[in-house]
C-alpha cells in the first residue's frame, strides 16, 4: 500500500507543523510556474493526508500576477473539505490578482490577511480525545509510549487497534531514540474516523524508507527493528513534516476497520 506522505522543504515550498495545536503552515514563494504548481500540489496533498486541525497557506512571497494558481487552491480546498475529518484550508496574504479571482469563484477555502490573523481565527481543536507524553531518549521510552497508546485504545473503545497502535508508536519512538537522540513528545488523538499517532523529536532529518523483503509483524519488542516498512504495512497512511524545532513523524489507523495484517 502506497501510503507514505513525506513533506520536505524546497526552494519555493515548505511545510511546518506544530504538534501542540495541530496546525500546518505551508509557505509558497517565487513566481508561479508549472514546477511550483506541481510542488505545491504534492505537498498540500501530503499535508491534508496528515489530517491536521488546519492548513494555513502563506502566499506573502508568491508572485502570481494573473491569478493562475487559482486551480491549485481550488483543488486543495475541495480535497481538504471532502476528508471525513474535514481539514480547514486558509489562504493567507493572498496576492491581489489571485484574491480577485478567488472572490469570483467557488473555492472551499477561506482567506486571511496574514498567517497570524489565520491562527487567531481558528477555533479550539475538535479532537474528542487526546493524550500526550514527554519522554527522554532512553531505553524505556518506547515501552512508555507503547503503554500510553494501548491505554488510549482501550479507553476510547478501540480494542481492535490495540496491537497496531502500540506497534507503530513503539517503532516511531524507538527510531527517535536511535536516530535523533533528543527529547521526544508522543501524542495520540482521535480525529474523526482516524486514530492519529505522532512523535516529535528535535532532529530535522526526515526518515527514509529502505525497501527490503516483506516482513510479517509479530512480537512487539522483536519487531521494532523492522522499521518503517512495518509501519507502511500496518498504517492507513504515514509521513513526516518539519516543525520549528525538529520534525513530526505521524501515522493514522482507520477506526472503522480491523487490521488485516493480524490474519497473516
Amino acid at each position: 500500500m502506497d501510503n507514505t506522505h513525506l513533506v520536505a522543504g524546497t526552494a519555493q515550498v515548505s511545510a511546518v507543523n506544530t504538534i501542540e495545536d495541530g496546525v500546518t503552515v505551508v509557505s509558497v514563494s517565487g513566481r508561479w510556474s508549472n514546477h511550483l504548481r506541481y510542488t505545491a500540489a504534492r505537498q498540500l496533498k501530503a499535508c491534508i493526508a496528515e489530517t491536521p486541525r488546519a492548513i494555513i497557506v502563506d502566499l506573502a512571497q508568491l508572485s502570481d500576477p494573473t491569478g493562475a494558481s487559482l486551480a491549485t487552491w481550488r483543488d486543495a480546498g475541495r480535497s481538504a473539505a471532502t476528508q471525513a475529518w474535514g481539514v480547514d484550508l486558509i489562504l493567507a496574504a493572498v496576492p491581489a490578482p489571485l484574491l480577485s479571482r478567488l472572490q469570483d469563484t467557488l473555492v472551499e477555502a477561506t482567506t486571511a490577511a496574514s498567517v497570524a490573523t489565520a491562527h487567531a481565527r481558528l477555533e479550539q481543536p475538535r479532537w474528542a480525545h487526546r493524550r500526550r507524553i514527554a519522554l527522554s531518549p532512553d531505553g524505556i521510552s518506547a515501552a512508555r509510549a507503547r503503554m500510553m497508546a494501548g491505554d488510549a485504545c482501550l479507553a476510547w473503545a478501540l480494542p481492535h487497534l490495540f496491537i497496531s497502535a502500540m506497534l507503530i508508536v513503539s517503532e516511531l519512538t524507538g527510531n527517535a531514540v536511535d536516530h535523533a537522540g533528543t527529547d521526544i513528545t508522543v501524542a495520540v488523538s482521535l480525529r474523526g474516523h482516524l486514530l492519529h499517532l505522532a512523535i516529535h523529536d528535535q532532529d530535522y532529518d526526515l526518515p527514509r524508507l529502505i525497501e527490503a523483503q516483506t516482513h510479517v509483524p509479530g512480537a512487539l519488542v522483536e519487531q521494532r527493528g523492522a522499521g518503517l516498512r512495518l509501519i507502511r504495512s500496518v498504517a492507513e497512511a504515514w509521513g513526516a513534516v518539519a516543525c520549528q524545532d525538529g520534525k513530526v513523524v505521524w501515522a493514522t489507523l482507520d477506526i472503522r476497520t480491523t487490521p488485516t495484517w493480524l490474519d497473516r
